[in-house]
């Protein structure tokens, strides 16, 4: 593919140089056909990776005009809504002037506070994730379990039930180290945990699913209808977080429950309108 240009990223540089040509020949009405047709283009290669966000790039733009075409908004067009609101959480990430990701770890009291203020009661973060790093998440020791829970509890302690919470664990840990973590932060009832291992075998999501109580979330590192397909299968999760890396704006309103997420510096309000959300069930 060439080098990257500086001033833009991979998927804008398959965009531009591998998909440009197909999508000037073909009507943007052609949803279906022009996604086809790039997932067998893309599939050549194995399509997990800059392919798939290229094509669900498009995939969405498409969408948007025939939304606009149409002068109706996306969601009524896949179908309608299903109800007024969709409340949100916060996934406390650091963002231009946005400090929550340290906040977490050094205020996590004041934090929730915040977002309590803001009207948003429910906040995502991951302790966890450095601390996989001294044995790459193939193993965790007492200690490091505490220490992991700590923002957790102190947050629990001060506000209660008031604010949920939820662990999100990016891939780091082996399915026992998984376990251990998850049957320790049974006693705080966490709202959900969120892709505590990789992806590559999704029998391990169902084997976490099945050794706790709380509710497991997976996964925005699965692409396409036909790898949640696999996990669909099995019943491996209770909940399906994320729609952007999907490949197919259509498939994240019929693969399972989605839930807004944004950082609370670029949120105006605690509830997002269905007229505004595509991602809609």
């Amino acid at each position: 593919m060439g080098e990257t240009n500086a001033k833009t990223g991979p998927v804008e540089e398959m965009i531009h140089s591998v998909c440009a040509d197909l999508l000037m020949r073909g009507g943007p009405r052609n949803i279906e056909h022009i996604w086809f047709k790039l997932f067998r283009i893309f599939n050549h290669h194995g399509y997990a990776g800059t392919e798939m966000r290229a094509l669900s790039a498009i995939d969405i733009a498409l969408w948007d005009i025939l939304g606009k075409i149409s002068n109706l908004p996306v969601y009524r067009l896949l179908g309608g809504a299903c109800r007024d609101e969709i409340k949100v959480y916060n996934t406390c990430v650091g963002y231009i002037d946005n400090d929550d990701r340290n906040k977490f770890m050094t205020e996590p009291e004041k934090l929730a506070e915040e977002l309590l203020e803001k009207g948003i009661r429910v906040m995502k973060i991951w302790p966890f994730d450095e601390l996989s790093a001294d044995f790459q998440g193939q193993y965790i020791y007492p200690e490091m379990i505490k220490k992991g829970i700590e923002p957790f509890r102190k947050i629990r302690n001060h506000f209660g039930n008031e604010i949920e919470l939820a662990l999100e664990g990016h891939g780091r840990w082996n399915l026992p180290s998984a376990i251990r973590i998850a049957q320790e932060l049974e006693e705080l009832n966490l709202l959900w945990l969120e892709d505590m291992m990789p992806v590559t075998n999704v029998e391990t999501i169902k084997q976490l699913k099945d050794a706790v109580n709380t509710p497991i979330g997976a996964s925005e590192r699965l692409f396409t209808r036909y790898q949640y397909q696999s996990l669909l299968n099995i019943y491996g999760a209770d909940s399906r977080l994320d729609g952007r890396h999907y490949g197919n704006q259509k498939n994240c309103n019929i693969s399972g429950r989605v839930r807004p997420s944004f950082c609370s510096s670029q949120l105006r309000r605690a509830y997002i309108k269905c007229s505004e959300c595509s991602y809609l069930l």
